[in-house]
């Protein structure tokens, strides 16, 4: 996660977008894709074959970027991040 919030420091020096919405929305869409891969690896495993598991792929994403991403990156802002005085003055 300190590699995603640096990346969006980065960002939010060029653009000009808050920080904490930056790192949220990156943390989200790096557990999102982790979750899918890890769950094609997981039926292709299994099942031998991906075709028709669409939907199950599309729902392992969703909630693992959900809670992992959004929820967990969430919890390690306020608990890390969000008590930097600098960060505070920026959101």
């Amino acid at each position: 996660m300190k590699k995603i919030y640096e990346e969006s420091r980065i960002i939010g020096q060029h653009t000009g977008w808050s920080v904490s919405k930056i790192f949220l929305m990156l943390n989200t869409l790096v557990w999102a894709v982790l979750s899918c891969l890890c769950g094609a690896v997981i039926l292709f495993l299994t099942v031998h074959t991906l075709a028709g598991y669409g939907s199950l792929l599309f729902c392992a994403a969703g909630y693992g970027g959900i809670f992992g991403g959004f929820f967990g990156g969430s919890l390690y802002w306020y608990r890390f991040i969000g008590n930097d005085a600098d960060i505070a003055k920026e959101n």
